[in-house]
Order: structure tokens, then sequence, then C-alpha cells
């Protein structure tokens, strides 16, 4: 199981001001914590370094993904008293809690293996459609089609998909959405340049018109930083 943060900061930082903190004083104060990989085994940032090529402007400044040691959900280190007293309070220097939105996710890689570049695509089901509707349309038939087109595998040097929970939701500080469902999935694609990505992208969203809302649909280009 993964936690994906959909990270806003505030307003009054710039994105330099932004990336440098969650870079280099948030990143190294969750590893300065020891109980903090008993929670969990992965955690990677995203920081948003350029617009997409699929969909439009992503909304956010960047995406954090944590895979949680416990798959089953029923823990999690923002239970612990030491992210209340650490954690928290070092948010507060750097993301409009209330905007930031966090959920779970279950990963799949399907090409496993990473590039120089990385683009991040979050994507909408149509109206009407039900929520694991649309994923098993994902992970089927989309799927198949991307595999099969020609050149796919030859320019794509990684890819994995991630399925969102359904409802799972909240804003960082605990608060319910509105939405309860404001995206049903998150694909990472990582190339070896920008003309690839653009290139193979184009047949990405053309095979999943049928269950994407192309308006709802988001992207950037990503610098991974992966902590561990």
């Amino acid at each position: 199981m993964k936690k994906i943060v959909l990270c806003k900061r505030k307003r009054e930082l710039s994105v330099e001001q932004f990336r440098n903190h969650w870079r280099t004083v948030h990143g190294p104060l969750l590893m300065s914590i020891p109980s903090y990989k008993d929670y969990s085994i992965g955690y990677v940032q995203n920081h948003m370094i350029g617009s997409g090529p699929v969909g439009g402007a992503f909304q956010f400044d960047g995406v954090s993904d944590i895979l949680q040691a416990d798959t089953s959900g029923r823990t999690a280190f923002s239970q612990t008293a030491v992210f209340r007293e650490k954690v928290i309070p070092d948010e507060m220097q750097m993301l409009d809690r209330h905007a930031t939105l966090v959920c779970t996710a279950d990963e799949f890689d399907i090409i496993p293996g990473t590039g120089p570049v990385k683009v991040v695509m979050l994507w909408r089901r149509k109206l009407g459609l039900d929520h694991q509707e649309a994923l098993e349309a994902w992970r089927t038939g989309h799927l198949g089609t991307l595999m099969r087109q020609p050149g796919f595998q030859d320019h794509v040097r990684g890819y994995r998909q991630n399925c969102m929970r359904r409802d799972s939701f909240v804003r960082l500080t605990g608060e319910p959405l509105e939405d309860l469902q404001p995206f049903d999935g998150m694909s990472e694609f990582w190339f070896d340049d920008v003309d690839a990505a653009v290139r193979t992208l184009a047949v990405t969203a053309t095979s999943q018109a049928s269950f994407v809302e192309s308006s709802r649909t988001q992207s950037f280009l990503s610098e991974e930083i992966r902590f561990f």
C-alpha cells in the first residue's frame, strides 16, 4: 500500500523556497526519526519542474510517494506523538495543509525501471462511470492496448500504475473533501528525453478516452528525489 500526498505550498513561499525546504529540511527531518522506517519502507519526493505533455496544468507543487510497511492501513506514522511534535510543525512551515490532499493507493509496476525524464499523470473517470469499473478498464483493456502499441515498450524506460482507493482522499489536516474522489489513478512514466515522452503519451491519452475525463487529467514533469 502507498500513501500519496498532493503537496500545495504555502502562498508566501516561492516555488524555489518550497522545493528547497521540502528537499533539504523536511526529507532529512523524516530520515532523522528512528521510528519512521518502522512505518514506511520507501519515501520519494516528486518535485514539479515543468508542465506535462498530457491534460491540463498540475494544480499542486509536487507529490510524495510513501510506501507503507503495514499494508492493512491499520497503523500509521501520522498517528504517533513524534509526528505531531516534529513533523506537523515542519509541514506548517512549507505546506498549505488544508489544500494538500492525501490518499492511499495500490501500486503496480508494469515496466520496472527508470530514466532521466519522469512524467506523473493523474486522471479522473468519466461522469457516470463507477470508480472500480474505471480502474478495471485502466488495468486491463487500456494496459493491453498500450503494451501492444508499436514502439511503446521501446520508448518507455519505466511505467507504474497507482490505483487510488475508493473514498480515501482527505485533506492533510484530516478534514474530509467535498469531492470524495478527485482522482482515480496516477501513472508514473520514465523516458530518455522529453520528445519521447510527448510522442508516447499522446497514444496514452487516446487509448484511455473511453473511461477518463480528459478535462480532469493533469500531468507534470518531475524531478524524482528518492530518500530510500
